[in-house]
């Protein structure tokens, strides 16, 4: 605003200048005080005023260009910025990827463990469990998987309780990616048919 202002103010000042250096012309060509080709009552009263009101007017219009300008610039400046603001919000929204939602996941769950009350069982355990290895558990176990993927291995008709979904997984059913699962019979577990992350609180064994 101080600039536009600044800027206005120098227009006018140069405008007046111009049009001051020329009424001093004509005054010149027009004669003397003592020898006047015209009356100085014409000069001071039609010929001033005349002139002053054309200053007048050259400076509205210099500084509706001005304005007009500026609101302009604004308005296109203003336009890019939505612009880059909303391809940042674009960006942003697809850089949500698997890598992140596995730390914040691995961050709850190691959090969990943490805050397990006194004389309850240990934490939840990171177990990395190759392919074609079976996990079995004692009652209480829970499990959680992570990566890979599994199956459940039960010698019955009750396997694993999806605490997640609130349903029973049978034998030979594949676990769900973050479900949580307890074990209710002892020897029962799962079977990894990839490379497979898995969290487990309590006890288990590998074979």
């Amino acid at each position: 605003m101080k600039q536009k202002k600044w800027v206005t103010g120098t227009v006018a000042a140069i405008l007046v200048c111009m049009l001051l250096a020329g009424y001093m012309a004509v005054a010149a060509e027009l004669g003397t005080k003592s020898d006047p080709l015209v009356t100085l009552g014409y000069i001071t009263d039609e010929l001033q005023p005349y002139i002053m009101n054309k200053v007048d007017e050259a400076i509205q219009t210099k500084s509706a260009e001005f304005s007009d300008q500026m609101n302009a610039q604004t308005v296109k400046f203003q336009k890019e910025l939505d612009d880059k603001i909303a391809t940042i919000g674009a960006n942003a929204a697809g850089t949500t990827d698997e890598a992140f939602v596995d730390a914040v996941a691995d961050a709850v769950i190691a959090k969990m463990g943490s805050t397990v009350p006194s004389g309850a069982s240990a934490g939840y355990t990171k177990v990395e469990v190759a392919s074609g290895k079976t996990v079995t558990g004692k009652i209480g176990t829970e499990i959680l998987l992570r990566l890979g993927s599994a199956s459940c291995v039960a010698s019955g008709d009750t396997g694993l309780i999806d605490l997640t979904a609130g349903t029973t997984l049978s034998n030979g059913k594949a676990l769900s990616a973050n479900h949580l699962y307890m074990i209710t019979i002892d020897g029962r577990g799962f079977k990894a048919s990839a490379n497979t992350t898995v969290f487990i609180r309590g006890q288990y064994t590998i074979g």
